[in-house]
């Protein structure tokens, strides 16, 4: 029976910033409409006549509550990624994982989970992380640096025969 065998440790540093790449991935419709309110007043401000009194009815703040609104949500989604990373037990502990043809096994010093294939979402490989999807928005991160080339191949073999959606 073929199974990949992988023992990982994710930095508070790999967390956060893989969460908030996610986060920021979701968020760029909000990002490209940000950046162009923002150019408003200067497109105002360059086609309007001379005298033209910009600040009347409060034009600038009206503008710029929505950038303002943005980056408000970029910091604090940062900053709940890093109490997230605290205050979660076993999120910082070494994490041991058996992935088999028939299941998806994790254990670390505070839990131990078995999970069956069918009930996997996908497996995502980012740039530097491996992703297990549990649902569309709740994933367990591996550093890759923790993967070699030939578990990543064994592992294709494991998800395909499973049916496991993945792009690796």
């Amino acid at each position: 029976m073929k199974e990949v065998e992988i023992t990982y440790r994710i930095t508070k540093k790999e967390f956060v910033s893989h969460r908030m790449k996610f986060i920021l991935r979701k968020m760029i419709f909000l990002y490209i409409i940000s950046f162009i309110v923002l150019l408003a007043p200067v497109f105002i401000f360059l086609t309007s006549p001379i005298g033209t009194d910009l600040f009347e009815d409060n034009f600038i703040f009206k503008v710029l509550i929505l950038p303002f609104i943005t980056v408000l949500i970029t910091y604090f989604s940062w900053y709940s990624f890093k109490k997230v990373y605290h205050n979660t037990k076993g999120l910082d502990q070494e994490t041991y994982l058996k992935l088999s043809e028939n299941e998806y096994y994790a254990k670390n010093s505070i839990a131990e989970s078995t999970v069956q294939w069918s009930a996997i979402f996908k497996i995502k490989k980012e740039k530097k992380m491996l992703d297990i999807y549990f649902n569309k928005v709740a994933f367990a991160s591996i550093p890759l640096r923790f993967i070699d080339d030939n578990q990543l191949i064994m592992l294709k073999e494991i998800l395909n025969k499973a049916q496991v959606n993945n792009n690796l």
